[in-house]
């Protein structure tokens, strides 16, 4: 990313790279990335609400907004918007997915990239995923993200699960910014560095996956903690994040990847009890 790029967007690649984080080798500079946007109605409806903001001072910038649909009921064929933001403007985009797109009854992410006027680098990308029960909304925010930011080897932080019935529950995804399909492995281990246990998942080309509930998903759905750790490992980059949700008021808040290291050739993490 240039020096000067957006704010929002910088916040993002910080997230993800953290400090003195290597480049990864995946790098698209003019394509920004919103990982995780809904529009879906049920139990606990969620819906995205997007802000793009022009930080150039004289140029017109001409944006391509695809969404990569993954979950629910998806469009035959990704979906584009044209976009056109003038100098310091702001476009405002409520429940982007469902209105812009048309896709309501699904989830998945959301690219933009800059066709005229200028870098993708230059507009700065944030969205609200949110909930409207319990009224009157709870949700959390999710940054755009450079696809530079994408890597095979990431962890997700202060995971949690409640036990059955209270505390927390845990989503957990990753999406594939490349053009080939890639696997990726979700390990959830405790506090000791013990694994609880593992999905391997496929991720096609310009499209995700996600975890509903990982502790269910792999066994553990009576285990109660708040100290455990997804390590994501693919054979290609990817931006991998997690949603760690209160049972009791729908709450959730969002971990992005963090850079982390392939184990040694051999290395076996001791089973949980």
């Amino acid at each position: 990313m240039k020096i000067g790029a957006p704010r929002f967007a910088l916040l993002g690649l910080l997230l993800l790279l953290g400090a003195g984080g290597r480049a990864a080798a995946l790098d698209d500079p003019n394509r920004i990335t919103i990982p995780t946007a809904a529009s879906i109605v049920g139990v606990a409806p969620f819906f995205s609400d997007v802000r793009l903001f022009n930080t150039s001072y004289d140029a017109t910038i001409s944006l391509e907004a695809t969404y990569r649909c993954f979950i629910g009921d998806c469009p035959s064929v990704d979906r584009g918007f044209q976009i056109v933001i003038g100098p310091r403007e702001t476009r405002a985009y409520h429940d982007m997915v469902g209105v812009v797109f048309s896709a309501a009854g699904s989830a998945g992410a959301i690219e933009f990239v800059a066709t005229a006027g200028g870098s993708a680098a230059d507009i700065g990308v944030t969205s609200r995923l949110f909930s409207t029960s319990p009224e009157p909304t709870v949700g959390m925010f999710v940054p755009g993200v450079p696809t530079s930011a994408a890597r095979p080897v990431t962890f997700l932080a202060q995971i949690a699960n409640g036990g059955v019935g209270r505390g927390f529950r845990t989503n957990a995804g990753a999406f594939n910014p490349g053009d080939a399909e890639v696997s990726a492995r979700f390990d959830v281990f405790d506090r000791a560095g013990r694994i609880l246990g593992s999905r391997t998942l496929s991720i096609r080309a310009r499209s995700g996956v996600q975890i509903d509930d990982v502790f269910a998903a792999i066994g553990r759905a009576a285990d109660p903690m708040d100290d455990a750790v997804i390590v994501v490992t693919a054979t290609g980059e990817v931006l991998s994040y997690a949603a760690v949700i209160d049972n009791a008021t729908s709450d959730p808040f969002l971990v992005i990847g963090a850079p982390d290291v392939a184990a040694p050739a051999g290395r076996v993490p001791p089973p949980a009890p």
